[in-house]
């Protein structure tokens, strides 16, 4: 069996518009011979798994599964049982990534000898780079304890796609099938919870591509209440594993209501289920303890939404403020 350093997970669903660019990225990769690249077709109805089946004839180590439309995070989860390499990464089907990102990336995964590596990412619109997001100014080694609390402090994205993780580690977790919205999240969270050491690189290679049919600016509230759902869910996890960090992911699942609550009232969805409590539980949280346990950029969101949910949603729709996770 073909021994690979990095499994690159694709799931792809109608992507024919964007593919082509994805693929081309991984394969231009300067350690590209060491990769093994999974690319899950999810149904598609497109021609995509005919752009996919050329790349598979043309190059030995892409692999291709068709498998019926199940969402993105079966996908993820069935590729990641096809894989082999040392470690995993995740590239979504409209993003592209720098020629050597896994070279540098997997470089650094053997120097430092950590079971994750982080980078950060740009966030692009039709090929041009609009935000960059890094997830540190200078090269860090960072303790389980560390990364779980950078995480729920909002230091560390929410992503896996700017990662690579421990195969050792990820074989151990899923993605949640059950959430629209927020799997990213959960799963990070609970590799940190495996993990014991992550190596935070001030480098960015991949490009998020801001593509307005996503699921992320889908104006259905009801699918975004996946993100309180998955709060939660961290907050009894930290409870139960971190106790002395339950305030901080406390403080993630009131940043999540905040932005949750605010849009429900401009789209005028007061009626919701999860309207009363949102509500409740943000008046009831002191500001005190958002400035102490939040940073600047969310405990601010905290105080908007406090005063003026509508301002809050409306400063949500800048593209600096919306992508802050």
């Amino acid at each position: 069996m073909e021994k690979y350093n990095i499994s690159v997970i694709v799931p792809v669903y109608n992507g024919e518009k964007y593919i082509k660019r994805c693929l081309d990225s991984i394969v231009n990769q300067t350690m590209f011979k060491r990769l093994q690249v999974i690319v899950v077709d999810d149904g598609s109805t497109d021609d995509t798994l005919n752009i996919l089946r050329d790349y598979e004839k043309n190059h030995k180590n892409i692999m291709v599964l068709n498998i019926p439309n199940a969402g993105v995070s079966n996908a993820r989860n069935v590729g990641t049982e096809a894989a082999t390499g040392d470690y995993i990464a995740f590239v979504d089907s409209d993003d592209w990534i720098d020629c050597d990102c896994y070279e540098k990336m997997y470089s650094k995964a053997m120097e430092s000898g950590t079971d994750i590596i982080a980078a950060g990412f740009y966030i692009s619109d039709n090929n041009k780079d609009i935000l960059k997001n890094c997830v540190t100014n200078c090269e860090t080694k960072k303790s389980q304890k560390e990364m779980i609390l950078d995480f729920l402090s909002g230091k560390i994205d929410v992503h896996c796609i700017d990662k690579i993780f421990s195969r050792k580690i990820v074989e151990k977790v899923r993605f949640e099938t059950g959430l629209k919205t927020a799997e990213d999240r959960l799963f990070l969270f609970e590799t940190f919870l495996r993990a014991q050491t992550m190596y935070c690189m001030p480098d960015i290679f991949y490009h998020y591509y801001q593509n307005e049919n996503s699921v992320m600016h889908n104006k259905n509230t009801v699918l975004n209440m996946d993100g309180i759902v998955v709060s939660q869910m961290i907050q009894e996890k930290t409870a139960l594993e971190f106790p002395d960090l339950e305030p901080y992911a406390e403080a993630m699942y009131i940043s999540m209501a905040c932005r949750m609550y605010c849009e429900l009232v401009a789209e005028n969805q007061k009626e919701n289920s999860q309207y009363v409590k949102l509500e409740s539980d943000i008046k009831k949280y002191k500001l005190s303890a958002a400035i102490r346990y939040m940073s600047m950029k969310h405990w601010a969101g905290v105080l908007f939404a406090k005063i003026s949910p509508k301002l809050f949603h409306e400063l949500r729709k800048n593209t600096f403020i919306r992508f802050v996770k």
